[in-house]
């Protein structure tokens, strides 16, 4: 899953990192940053493209979800 911080647009950082302590200490989490606006805005365009294809999950619908998912998840 990929991240994404913009700065005022004119700083982005995309990466996989994730702000816990696991990945800072023990994953292998790749990022790079550009100093852009140009880089900035078109990152900033894919991810607002992006969220369109998203869907909200409420804690409602996450309690709703198939039986199959919910035994599925430790797994996963």
């Amino acid at each position: 899953m990929r991240r994404l911080l913009n700065v005022g647009g004119l700083w982005v950082m995309l990466g996989t990192t994730k702000f816990d302590s696991r990945s800072f200490e023990h994953n292998d989490e790749v990022n790079v940053a550009f100093s852009s606006e140009r880089t900035s805005a078109c990152l900033t365009k894919d991810f607002e493209q992006d969220l369109k294809c998203c869907e909200d999950v409420t804690l409602e619908t996450w309690r709703q979800r198939p039986l199959f998912e919910e035994i599925v998840e430790p797994i996963a």
